[in-house]
């Protein structure tokens, strides 16, 4: 089963009217955070400390091998604690590392209804 997982692509559809081609899988990163404290609050997060925890580098590896099986789109959300700055961080060193390029993926944020001094 291992020789057929290496080759396994998931399949994608066309996302909505657009050319896009969705991955029918998706990476969702709400349990990615390191912490749920939102970065917007008073209490300052050092989001250097942050992304050099160790669970950065399981993150990183969850971003390859979502990658090389075809699941491209991932998405995240301003109420997921630091999981915003962690998923960008990893992903923004696969492009520097020359593994990725921007075009390679689909990225979705969310941000709470309202005006924006409630968030």
């Amino acid at each position: 089963w291992q020789s057929r997982m290496e080759s396994f692509q998931v399949p994608k559809v066309r996302f909505g009217r657009t050319e896009i081609q969705m991955p029918i899988v998706t990476c969702g990163s709400m349990r990615f955070q390191h912490t749920w404290m939102p970065d917007f609050l008073p209490i300052v997060i050092n989001k250097k400390k942050v992304v050099e925890t160790p669970s950065q580098v399981n993150l990183l590896e969850v971003v390859r091998q979502c990658l090389k099986m075809g699941i491209n789109h991932f998405e995240t959300a301003r109420m997921y604690g630091t999981s915003e700055v962690q998923l960008m961080h990893a992903l923004t060193t696969l492009i520097q590392q020359g593994e990725i390029k921007r075009s390679d993926f689909i990225l979705q944020t969310k941000l709470p209804v309202g005006p924006k001094a409630a968030w």
